[in-house]
């Protein structure tokens, strides 16, 4: 084995490690797996999971191949709750949304929630 010169010899030697991927985020994501529906701006609704969630957003598998539309009406149908959603990014199947408002379908609703609590309503008759 060579011998190390003076200043090579006091040096040790690392090797690069990867970095974790850097999480932009502003709140932790739930991996959660609900059943879910979206709600278009022209009233038709698509089947959809929520594959995780956040304060701020939601990650959705699109089940029938259909484009998440800009702005849309989503529902957790198991817990009664009704989001406003913008699409931020799409990779078919999957699309992430961010969370604009949030509305318990359980209390009488105006508007968009309303809306939203006539299809869940009618998705568990």
């Amino acid at each position: 084995m060579p011998e190390l010169g003076t200043e090579e010899a006091g040096r040790e030697r690392f090797i690069a490690e990867p970095k974790p991927p850097v999480d932009r985020r502003g709140s932790p994501r739930e991996q959660v797996f609900l059943t879910g529906l979206l709600v278009t701006e022209a009233g038709e609704t698509l089947a959809c999971i929520i594959v995780d969630r956040s304060e701020s957003g939601f990650r959705i598998k699109l089940l029938e191949g259909d484009d998440l539309p800009p702005h849309f009406g989503l529902i957790d149908l198991v817990a009664g709750v009704g989001h406003e959603g913008q699409t931020v990014w799409t990779s078919k199947p999957f699309a992430g949304a961010r969370k604009l408002k949030s509305f318990d379908l359980h209390e009488p609703q105006t508007g968009l929630a309303a809306t939203l609590q006539d299809v869940w309503r009618t998705a568990l008759a």
